[in-house]
């Protein structure tokens, strides 16, 4: 699927995959999930994007965009669930959430594992004994339009009974682990990016990266998956000014160096979890301008002693 937004005298295409109606599947998806692509249309169609004010620092920002679409509209449901007791802290949390991953939210940790209760509630009911997953695309379709075959006769009703038990499963694990304090629930205490060198538990010298407190998700335009530790998503990002190439900006992680003993090994791990970017020069002057150390190779001359 191609589409064009356009922003100011710019236009951009944005390529995505997507699953015919007609496909014969009801338990998972093969594409990304479409949520990313809608909350990419969202920012590019407002009124900042469209009259071509949109520069380097929205794209930065796009680029790590924290909002879930997929809990803006699943989360009135679960508020609309009967809350009691130890549930009523959590929901009032849910209540007043603005649906950002962020790695320091109480919400999002708590939306977090009720997600993934609910998926495993699923997966029990739908495919027992399956080591595959229902998809969290397919999570969002079920509570939108909750079918009968999944939720039984009156399948409102079912969904409900399922969102409240998942809810009260997901507040039971974070209260084990964290303590009653709500205040100590934060998304980025249980999800966090972490670079392991192959060789690192072959030696006792400190290879690793992280562990970092990581916001995101897999569906957020900051995509990481990974329930707990991220386990894949963008490390190297680039934003390129095609009218000045030196204005180019970009992440990665952990650092430009594979030596560990080198100073520039992961020095650039802290900065791209938290969304920080360096300059990345096209031209030989501004590249010259800022060299830290140049290595020179020469070719061994013909006949000569090693």
């Amino acid at each position: 699927k191609v589409s064009l937004i356009q922003s100011g005298p710019s236009v951009h295409l944005v390529l995505t995959g997507y699953m015919p109606d007609y496909y014969p599947n009801i338990f998972a998806d093969f594409y990304s999930d479409p949520a990313r692509f809608a909350r990419l249309v969202g920012v590019m169609s407002s009124s900042r994007a469209t009259s071509g004010n949109h520069d380097i620092e929205d794209s930065m920002r796009l680029q790590y965009d924290n909002r879930s679409v997929t809990a803006a509209e699943v989360t009135p449901l679960i508020l609309k669930v009967r809350g009691s007791g130890r549930l009523r802290p959590a929901m009032q949390e849910l209540r007043r959430w603005n649906h950002e991953m962020d790695r320091a939210s109480v919400a999002a940790l708590i939306y977090d594992k009720w997600e993934l209760a609910m998926l495993n509630a699923l997966n029990e009911k739908i495919l027992p004994g399956q080591s595959s997953m229902i998809s969290r695309v397919k999570l969002r379709q079920w509570m939108l339009d909750p079918p009968v075959y999944v939720f039984g006769h009156n399948p409102v009703r079912g969904r409900a009974r399922m969102t409240r038990k998942s809810l009260d499963k997901a507040v039971n694990q974070l209260t084990d682990q964290f303590g009653p304090d709500l205040s100590t629930w934060q998304y980025g205490r249980v999800h966090v990016a972490e670079i392991e060198h192959p060789l690192s538990k072959l030696t006792s010298e400190n290879l690793d990266a992280g562990p970092l407190p990581r916001g995101g998700a897999s569906n957020t335009l900051n995509a990481n998956r990974g329930n707990d530790r991220q386990l894949s998503g963008g490390t190297f990002r680039i934003i390129v000014d095609t009218a000045d190439w030196d204005r180019t900006m970009a992440t990665n992680s952990p650092g430009q160096s594979g030596n560990p003993a080198s100073p520039h090994y992961r020095d650039l791990f802290t900065d791209w979890n938290e969304g920080r970017y360096f300059p990345l020069y096209f031209s030989r002057e501004k590249i010259e301008s800022v060299v830290e150390e140049q290595l020179l190779l020469l070719p061994e001359a013909s006949g000569a002693t090693p």
